[in-house]
């Protein structure tokens, strides 16, 4: 006669299986929050990237002066893009990101180029702000605006720190200063 064949697991079993995802856990948890602190870094930092573009764009495409300003003055990552002179075809308000949207830990500086070893030293988060940048119908930089805005993590110095780097012709281009430009395309210096 057959027996029924037990199906199921022992409690020894089910407790050896814990251990091991708990010791699993207790390796990736430090690398895992690192990684959510560079995409934050990241995210602020492309919104920007994107506001500043966008600025650039309806600058050209409405050939009329438009300003991005960078509003908070704690470093928060807020923007508002408008036109410098307000028409019937050219609002105050085109686009925004409102301070609440993004994670409360990225923030950001504004600051001159003086040149690539500049990069080396971080701005103080909060720094240079608030900013604007008016773009013209050419979508070049009209007058005096920051050539560099950074974006860092609020607390943690190992945490990822990028910068946008924004040429007078308009150019704007976004890298880490960590890595050499030879080195990677994604370096700044």
């Amino acid at each position: 006669m057959l027996r029924p064949v037990a199906q199921g697991m022992t409690l020894v079993e089910m407790m050896v299986g814990l251990a091991i995802i708990s010791c699993l856990l207790l390796v990736g948890m430090p690398s895992f929050s690192q990684w959510i602190q560079d995409l934050q870094i990241r995210g602020a930092a492309e919104s920007v990237q994107s506001a500043l573009l966008l600025a650039r764009s309806e600058a050209i495409r409405r050939n009329r002066p438009v300003r991005l300003r960078l509003n908070d003055a704690g470093g928060l990552v807020e923007w508002e893009v408008g036109c410098v002179t307000v028409a019937a075809d050219c609002p105050t308000g085109i686009a925004r990101r409102s301070r609440n949207e993004g994670g409360r830990n990225a923030r950001m500086a504004a600051g001159a180029m003086a040149n690539a070893d500049s990069l080396a030293s971080p701005l103080a988060p909060g720094s240079g702000l608030p900013a604007s940048l008016d773009f013209n119908g050419l979508g070049a930089v009209i007058g005096t605006a920051p050539g560099r805005i950074e974006i860092s993590h609020a607390a943690l110095g190992s945490a990822r720190r990028l910068v946008l780097l924004i040429g007078g012709g308009g150019l704007i281009r976004l890298c880490n200063p960590a890595l050499a430009r030879n080195a990677s395309l994604q370096g700044c210096a």
